[in-house]
């Protein structure tokens, strides 16, 4: 069941909507920029229709006559699987995501192109998209200056960490993303799950403290000797559930990329189960 809308900022709202996204989480948040009855609808990534209601419901408490457009921060079914639900009744909204993202939405949609300074306005509201890579390749961030927010979508949670792996994630790309939103100085940070961070500046500096120290934990096993994803695993998640294995697979697939790719660790052997070495 939907949680009650928050009102963010003058122009802003978030709603915590029931999505099919991995645990932890259980929710996804979908944001609101309206402004003089214009909106723009930010992930509608609910999976019942019963939400539909809860979204219709806020654009009217805000006064939105007009959905202009719906964003996407990336085409993963937890942030777009209401799209289809939202456009039988909003037929006349456009939908915007980055081409890298298109090939996750249905041709029907006929998605628009949103790609890196982009800007669309509603009232004296403006959203500008900003390519911050790394979750996903087509990953998008939305600033809206009026309101001092950065909307960050997969590249932070509001509690925990947010999810970087092969084949689409790149943990280089992901730490460049976070330093790019640290560099706008949000007073406000919308994440793609969970709740609004009282300080955005600390919240994206754990983000990336949390990898670098994921890296630095994978370097250090390495250094005592070859290791295989499963002693990776192991050492690093023990006990983890079937369920989420290959999701920690991927995670330290991501990782042992960069590493490689930075001359910081070998592959020795002939498949993704290793083993791996640290480079001499």
């Amino acid at each position: 069941m939907a949680g009650p809308a928050e009102q963010i900022s003058t122009r802003l709202w978030r709603l915590e909507l029931p999505s099919r996204t991995l645990a932890p989480s259980r929710t996804t948040n979908c944001y609101l920029v309206a402004d003089s009855g214009v909106g723009l609808l930010v992930d509608p990534g609910f999976s019942d229709r019963s939400s539909l209601g809860a979204v219709e419901s806020l654009l009217e408490a805000a006064g939105v006559r007009l959905l202009k457009g719906v964003l996407l921060t990336h085409g993963h079914a937890d942030h777009a699987a209401g799209l289809p639900a939202l456009l039988e009744s909003r037929s006349d909204s456009a939908v915007y995501a980055h081409p890298a993202e298109w090939h996750r939405l249905g041709s029907e949609l006929s998605p628009r192109a949103l790609q890196e300074g982009r800007t669309l306005t509603v009232g004296n509201a403006t959203a500008r998209a900003l390519h911050t890579p790394g979750h996903s390749p087509g990953h998008l961030s939305f600033e809206l200056p009026s309101e001092g927010a950065v909307l960050a979508g997969d590249l932070v949670a509001g509690v925990g960490s947010t999810w970087v792996g092969l084949p689409e994630g790149d943990i280089g790309a992901y730490l460049a993303s976070l330093d790019r939103l640290l560099e706008l100085k949000p007073a406000i940070l919308g994440p793609g799950h969970g709740p609004i961070p009282r300080n955005p500046a600390t919240r994206l500096r754990w983000a990336k403290a949390h990898r670098l120290r994921r890296e630095a934990q994978i370097l250090a096993i390495l250094k005592g000797g070859p290791q295989t994803l499963t002693g990776l695993r192991g050492a690093l998640y023990p006990g983890v559930s079937e369920e989420l294995r290959s999701t920690v697979d991927s995670t330290l697939l991501a990782h042992l990329a960069k590493l490689i790719t930075e001359f910081r660790a070998i592959h020795l052997g002939a498949d993704q189960e290793g083993p791996y070495s640290a480079d001499p």
